[in-house]
């Protein structure tokens, strides 16, 4: 016991550890280099990011994104993937032109 160092202590016969140099502080933006200019920079092809705003699976962001899929698969099966299995393109047609145009298969109008 007598040759044991304390924890985080060396021992006499080690040599001391050499410490490491710290990591360089990130520059601060400077009032050209805003957020929106490195937007603008980047040609507006990337949506700009932030550190620290990435969306957790339990926000409720993305339950509304989970929800808003749903339910547009849910109208994409009901108006056109169901008649077209029942139809063929024709009943597609037919649903959709009673859907958003108002009219009947035959092309009258719908009261």
């Amino acid at each position: 016991m007598a040759g044991k160092a304390p924890a985080g202590k060396p021992a006499a016969s080690q040599p001391a550890q050499p410490a490491k140099p710290a990591k360089p502080a990130k520059p601060a933006p400077s009032s050209k280099d805003t957020f929106t200019e490195q937007y603008r920079k980047s040609g507006g092809s990337t949506p700009p990011t932030r550190e620290g705003t990435v969306r957790s699976a339990g926000s409720a962001a993305a339950s509304v994104d989970n929800a808003a899929g749903f339910l547009l698969a849910l109208l994409f099966w009901s108006w056109i993937a169901l008649p077209f299995l029942k139809g063929g393109a024709g009943e597609v047609k037919k649903v959709l032109r009673a859907k958003f145009l108002n009219k009947a298969p035959d092309g009258s109008w719908l009261p």
